[in-house]
């Protein structure tokens, strides 16, 4: 398998998410905001790590608020970080265990953000 170098990792990082940086105000019919540069960055140098490392990578989805959401799905489980200027909030369920939350980044502690990305891993 061939290893990517990180400096390759972050161009395609950047190339994955440039449609999302063309974006114009009202691009989804609801006034939808432009991506927040902020974000785009944010989430380009977490996509790079992850395509680097080889890592599982998100959906990415734009907001309508200019932010991004990252999505996971396996299964019937669903793991979303999504970033907007107001914060980061975390979503994740699993409805064969019937557990299910969604809380701002700083409420979640650090082994439940784990074990929720296990649950999709093991998917």
């Amino acid at each position: 398998m061939e290893q990517t170098s990180l400096a390759e990792a972050r161009e395609a990082a950047k190339r994955s998410l440039q449609p999302l940086y063309d974006l114009e105000p009202g691009w989804d019919s609801y006034n939808g905001q432009p991506l927040d540069p902020r974000i785009g960055d944010t989430v380009e140098q977490m996509l790079a790590q992850m395509i680097f490392k080889k890592s599982e990578l998100p959906v990415v989805v734009p907001k309508s608020t200019g932010g991004l959401a990252l999505e996971w799905h396996r299964a019937s489980r669903e793991l979303a970080i999504e970033l907007s200027t107001d914060g980061v909030m975390v979503f994740f369920c699993d409805p064969g265990t019937g557990e299910e939350w969604e809380r701002s980044i700083l409420d979640v502690q650090p082994p439940e953000l784990v074990e929720a990305f296990t649950a999709i891993r093991e998917g």
